[in-house]
């Protein structure tokens, strides 16, 4: 267990001055960096696959194109490239459409040894689409786009410049993706861009009466999606042969957006985490269908605050769910593999109803300290707890002595932990190209309710990559961005570092 510092014989608090990170970062991208016949300029998304290599979606300086990059490295020496940019050709537009927008960025790991891109796609003329890249051929190739030779529309359940991050497709370790679309009817596909997707479910009885919901697929292919069977929807489990098998949220109403929350499946077990409606708007319960079982509730019935209750479940089963109650936000993980899953509690905001004397706060290695945690969400990063497979959680929240002086921080929580820790916050003082700067702000994806394992900021060697905006101590009108990444250290290890290697753009960063 990492230590949790005392002081007095009580937990101890001071005004926020974070000092320096808790973790050591080194520098993958930065902006000003030359890439693509440009300048890296922003990140709206970081993934670190399985293997410790980076994908970024990202904004080029000079053009504003948006680009899908691909970085190797260790230290502070990584090499980026750009696998693909908008303003250039289209893959199915008989009219010289070009790509507009890409999101969805996830990264997997072939058998082979080569690293797998998979996002999705938007073209000028509002066509969507599925795309795939991988290191092994260094070919970008479809998996599934409007108008292709498939007869495919609707991918991802369409989507427009105003709601391009709403398309829906999900992705497992062997590269495999799952998505709605339509073709003579609505349908499921599943496939990569070796050969063309197969249909694992046409629209009959039950139906798919919202191509933007989302599916969920597991590593032996199956998954779950939402169906409905007359007027009635429900969340129903698809055999990797395809075709429906059967009904897995039981008597329970799914929430009426998103209600798949999550999914594993794995050398014959499986289980499907869903969002169930309560007895009224606003209300919420969490529940767990195991092996196509009848579901069982872990979080009961609650009152969300206004925010979207949101879960991740790693391949191993492993879950995490950020849960906002009106009576105090709290972070909960369970385990699926479990006889019997049952709720633990990790973090809550302090002084609610909710909340515990341990999990309200989060230590502070480097200042030898602890802060009240005062939220559990932030609006600049959407994205809800992401979880690995061994179980460490990696979240963002503020943290202060005060409300009056709180500051968004990282946090993580690793097994054994009894409070959450701080990784990095908002005020920390670092070391960047030889001059002392100060975090302004940090993101690991624009993203919401996207919560995929293979689209994470964190993989399984609890590397861990985030995007971050900073200021020159000695001119604050001045200062960059840079994606960063780290490794969360073994419990009792982390040590107190600086940032080092970035170089410094004369700009404030757009946001």
């Amino acid at each position: 267990m990492r230590t949790t510092w005392m002081l007095g014989g009580v937990l101890g608090f001071s005004a926020v001055a974070m000092g320096s990170p808790n973790l050591q970062f080194q520098t993958v991208i930065y902006q000003g960096q030359s890439i693509a016949g440009d300048q890296f300029d922003d990140a709206g998304q970081v993934v670190v696959a399985p293997n410790g290599t980076v994908g970024i979606v990202g904004v080029l300086e000079t053009s504003g194109n948006e680009v899908v990059i691909y970085s190797t490295g260790s230290g502070n020496s990584w090499t980026s490239n750009s696998i693909a940019e908008t303003s250039t050709a289209a893959f199915t537009s008989p009219d010289g459409d070009q790509f507009d927008s890409f999101a969805n960025l996830a990264m997997t790991q072939d058998i082979g040894g080569a690293t797998r891109l998979t996002f999705a796609a938007q073209d000028t003329a509002d066509n969507s689409g599925i795309l795939q890249w991988d290191t092994g051929t260094s070919n970008l190739g479809s998996v599934a786009f409007d108008g292709d030779s498939n007869g495919y529309s609707n991918v991802g359940g369409g989507g427009t410049d105003s709601g391009f991050g709403l398309i829906e497709m999900q992705v497992n370790g062997s590269g495999q993706v799952m998505f709605p679309a339509t073709t003579s009817s609505n349908i499921i596909g599943r496939g990569n861009d070796l050969a063309a997707p197969y249909t694992m479910y046409t629209s009959g009885n039950p139906a798919i009466n919202d191509l933007s919901s989302r599916v969920a697929l597991g590593a032996d292919n199956s998954g779950v999606a939402l169906l409905s069977s007359g007027s009635t929807p429900g969340i129903y489990s698809i055999s990797a042969a395809g075709g429906i098998t059967n009904k897995v949220s039981g008597t329970y109403t799914p929430a009426a957006t998103d209600p798949v929350m999550g999914y594993y499946s794995t050398g014959g077990s499986s289980a499907a985490l869903m969002l169930f409606a309560g007895s009224s708007s606003q209300q919420f319960q969490i529940g767990l269908s195991k092996n196509g079982g009848a579901p069982t509730i872990l979080v009961p019935q609650f009152t969300a605050n206004g925010s979207i209750p949101q879960a991740e479940m790693a391949p191993s089963g492993k879950i995490a769910m950020y849960v906002p109650n009106t009576s105090g936000d709290t972070l909960l993980t369970a385990d699926a593999t479990n006889a019997t899953p049952t709720t633990k509690l990790i973090a809550s905001v302090y002084g609610t109803a909710n909340a515990t004397s341990l999990t309200d706060v989060a230590t502070d290695p480097g200042n030898n300290d602890s802060l009240k945690i005062y939220a559990l969400t932030d609006a600049n990063d959407a994205t809800g707890p992401e979880i690995n497979s061994s179980g460490t959680v990696v979240f963002t929240g503020d943290v202060g002595d005060s409300p009056s002086d709180e500051k968004e921080a990282l946090m993580d929580w690793v097994t054994g932990d009894a409070s959450p820790e701080i990784l990095l916050a908002v005020g920390d003082t670092v070391t960047v190209g030889g001059q002392p700067v100060t975090i302004q702000d940090f993101s690991r994806t624009n993203l919401s309710s996207e919560d995929d394992y293979y689209k994470n900021a964190l993989n399984d060697q609890n590397e861990l990559a985030v995007d971050v905006d900073y200021t020159l101590n000695s001119d604050p009108s001045e200062g960059g961005s840079a994606v960063l990444v780290a490794v969360i250290p073994e419990p009792t290890t982390l040590a107190l570092v600086s940032l080092a290697g970035v170089g410094l753009m004369a700009r404030r960063r757009r946001r």
